[in-house]
């Protein structure tokens, strides 16, 4: 990690265990990031690989714009 990035593992780290990331409906932990992000409180999401973000490209890239 960034050193100087501020990460809390309570309120910061999103696992949506067990559930399709062909859908956003059911991934409560992914939307409440989301909204996060949105609304500023955070400047970036670090994901592993771009696949367990968001198996649907076209929605992951309007997310991110």
């Amino acid at each position: 990690m960034h050193p100087d990035w501020m990460f809390d593992m309570k309120t910061d780290l999103y696992i949506d265990e067990g559930v399709s990331g062909t859908s956003t409906k059911k991934r409560i932990g992914f939307n409440e990031m989301i909204e996060k992000a949105k609304s500023g409180e955070y400047d970036l999401i670090v994901t592993r690989e771009v696949c367990r973000f968001m198996r649907n490209a076209m929605l992951t890239l309007v997310l991110v714009n």
